[in-house]
């Protein structure tokens, strides 16, 4: 059963209904300025993504030099190399680089190249390079000079298409804790700061922060491991409902079902109270009553003609909640019309609070509640984890040119500014906000790779972009913009803590007349606003006048001063492309930088804290400079 229970969970990731573009993306986070003005671009810092593969062969993903800006690619759903040598989590399948190096020379495709195309897609966005064109700025990423490892953690159902089979559905979450073991051991193997993005989840579970996954994520970012996962695309519909049991009545559910294939409906309640259930049927037929279960570990489960109960005492429910909750879910899988299900509260010794959800009931379908004269938030359960960095998704454009040089318009999701309407919301079912803050997901441009299911959509391909970017919204493109964004914050700052960046990112988050007063359960703290996310993180980065590059020490001298800084470095280091000269507000401040002395000339400045960039070959240094 529960294999079955897990299988299905593949109705709950993002679709491929979740997509669409537009450059205007990384403009109205200001990505673009904090690139342009400081020259971030995620160097040093280790991007990580959990999501449906990554095509290795896509030019964003290749430096200059023909290599792999992968180092590792960890297929946990291929258990061929569970017993590598290399491999001590017992399954899946471990690649390098020098593998993936050795598949790019010679031109095969031995590794999974994500047939669907979301985490191709999504991955450009976190870090692409955009080299897949000659004008590389036009479709990169964020973190576009970051080290790459794709974590593959599911798989979505493709149909057949052009000459392609297609491929089934996979995710078991019970393989997550491998993923996430992986990624922190590859974090200290390769000794560099990092951010990593979860890009799934859907409504089903308890959103208190109880899950079992939550004490993953917690042990996880209490390494200093800062960790993302979206809201979800459940927005737009009342599809959680809040109802009070009362001893020795009926409380009802009534559910539209009027779409084909399964409809999930799942409620959560004290592990004190009794209820037993009876279903009623379109046609009118009623099933039960069916008993609850009798205890702790006690199991009640029924399977009838187009419809499987499973009623689950505490510890035996599915998510592994720690707030002793029993699950009540039940899969309707046969015909669509109006289903009612009516729980009598036999035994109530708690405050009656029941949380239910229908899974998939969005704002583009018609499943839904009937009677749902009390919503709730519809945040995910991963995202509601506490330690979780929880963005959700607004709109920055409707509009794209595909590559026939049609123009194209998304309609009836939000206009530019607002919501995106399927963006999940809070509150979680302990009472948090549980939303971060809003990303511009609406529309994002991200790598296609060349044979997978998205690129078989010209619409969605880009104009100009020689079919290798086309477009993805929703949630799972305002995620990887935000987890972008974070390897930024880290390059400025590798000490910066996960909660650091929360703090920061909550507090640079802008708001408008769109968010309205924020905080809220709807924006969280605002807006993404990368520059003002830099420009804070910034002003944490050490005056200590002494740094590392390649292992040889450099120094600022004297800092603080009054006059004049020179930058002291051994011959043999890199060389010095430029120094530039910024306030703590992000503002370019013209000064005379001598290059054969190597000195700064500051003297004319006002007192005060500035941020020194020194451009190398290779890499960028941010330096915080005291002018006394």
């Amino acid at each position: 059963m529960n294999n079955n229970y897990l299988n299905t969970l593949m109705v709950l990731v993002f679709t491929i209904s979740c997509m669409a573009q537009g450059i205007d993306s990384r403009n109205e986070a200001k990505i673009d300025l904090v690139q342009s003005q400081y020259g971030l671009s995620g160097e040093g810092v280790l991007t990580i993504m959990m999501d449906r593969g990554i095509d290795y062969r896509h030019p964003d993903f290749i430096d200059e030099n023909g290599e792999t800006r992968i180092a590792f690619i960890f297929d946990l759903l291929d258990d061929t190399g569970a017993n590598d040598t290399d491999n001590p989590y017992g399954m899946g399948t471990i690649y390098d680089a020098q593998e993936i190096n050795a598949e790019l020379m010679n031109g095969t495709a031995n590794i999974n190249t994500d047939l669907f195309g979301h985490g191709t897609a999504t991955t450009g966005i976190f870090c692409g390079n955009g080299s897949g064109i000659t004008d590389a700025e036009r479709f990169r990423g964020v973190a576009y000079n970051s080290t790459i490892i794709s974590i593959i953690v599911t798989k979505d159902f493709v149909p057949p298409f052009d000459d392609d089979p297609g491929q089934i559905g996979e995710f078991d979450p019970a393989r997550l804790q491998a993923g996430f073991d992986f990624a922190s051991d590859k974090i200290e193997e390769l000794a560099m700061p990092s951010v990593t993005l979860l890009n799934i989840g859907s409504i089903s579970d308890p959103t208190d922060g109880s899950i079992a996954l939550c004490d993953v994520f917690e042990n996880y970012t209490s390494k200093n491991h800062s960790f993302v996962c979206g809201v979800g695309d459940d927005g737009g519909k009342e599809n959680h409902m809040i109802a009070e049991l009362t001893e020795g009545q009926e409380t009802t559910f009534e559910i539209n079902k009027g779409e084909a294939g399964n409809l999930r409906f799942i409620a959560w309640y004290n592990e004190q109270d009794r209820v037993s259930l009876t279903i009623q049927r379109p046609n009118g037929v009623v099933e039960g009553p069916f008993s609850p279960p009798s205890g702790p570990s006690g199991v009640e489960d029924v399977f009838l003609d187009q419809i499987n109960i499973f009623h689950r005492a505490k510890d035996v429910e599915f998510a592994q909640s720690d707030s002793e909750l029993r699950q009540l879910l039940i899969d309707f899988y046969g015909d669509q019309g109006n289903y009612i299900v009516r729980l009598s509260t036999t035994d109530l010794s708690s405050d009656g609070t029941l949380n239910a959800f229908l899974n998939p009931a969005r704002y583009n379908n018609s499943n839904s509640f009937l009677n749902n004269d009390n919503p709730g938030g519809n945040i995910n359960s991963y995202a509601a984890c506490p330690s979780v960095i929880s963005p959700s998704d607004y709109v920055a454009t409707n509009n794209w040119v595909d590559i026939d040089g049609i123009s194209r318009m998304r309609t009836n999701e939000g206009l530019p500014g607002e919501l995106w309407v399927g963006s999940s919301t809070g509150p979680t079912m302990d009472g948090r906000i549980g939303v971060d803050f809003a990303a511009p997901g609406e529309i994002a441009a991200s790598a296609y790779g060349e044979d997978s299911f998205y690129s078989s959509f010209s619409f969605n391909v880009l104009e100009d972009s020689d079919r290798h970017y086309g477009i993805q919204t929703a949630v799972s493109a305002a995620a990887p913009i935000t987890a972008g964004v974070i390897a930024l914050l880290l390059e400025v700052n590798p000490a910066l803590t996960p909660e650091e960046i929360k703090s920061i990112l909550q507090a640079s988050a802008r708001s408008d007349s769109f968010t309205g007063t924020t905080p809220n359960e709807i924006w969280g703290y605002g807006k993404l606003d990368a520059l003002a996310a830099v420009n804070l993180a910034l002003a944490t980065v050490s005056t200590d006048d002494t740094f590392i590059v390649d292992e040889e020490q450099w120094k600022l001298s004297p800092n603080p001063s009054s006059s004049i800084v020179q930058i002291k470095h051994p011959s043999s280091s890199q060389a010095i492309q430029s120094v530039s000269l910024y306030t703590l507000e992000g503002v370019e401040i013209k000064t005379t930088y001598n290059t054969k002395t190597n000195q700064l000339d500051i003297k004319l400045l006002p007192a005060g804290t500035y941020i020194v960039r020194i451009q190398l070959k290779e890499q960028n240094i941010i330096r915080k400079l005291l002018k006394q």
